[in-house]
């Protein structure tokens, strides 16, 4: 991948989000369009375009890919894993009963 596939690629993780302190913890609110949450890759590209200025990543439902929610798939895993290693929380926002549902 060449420097600006990269850069590029990087800056589509965080076009539309937002960097907004709550009771003081600076953290990035994603849009709810946007790169797909759908791995490490993905994971990183969001750490590594705030990384040392957010506390917290907050990613709605809709740009989660569906396999982070099928656990047998370890896309959540990898996912977070990365967060737990650059020390980044995680949260994921809005309604995931559908998947709940899914997965008993």
């Amino acid at each position: 991948m060449t420097q600006e596939q990269e850069t590029s690629r990087v800056k589509a993780a965080v076009d539309g989000d937002v960097v907004v302190p709550v009771g003081g913890v600076p953290v990035l609110w994603c849009a709810d369009h946007g790169p797909v949450l759908d791995g490490e890759q993905a994971a990183l590209d969001l750490i590594g375009a705030t990384f040392g200025r957010v506390d917290l990543v907050a990613v709605p439902v809709a740009r989660i890919a569906p396999e982070f929610f099928a656990l047998t798939s370890g896309v959540a895993g990898a996912v977070v894993q990365k967060f737990v290693n650059y020390r980044v929380r995680l949260a994921v926002v809005g309604d995931v009963s559908g998947f709940v549902a899914e997965s008993t």
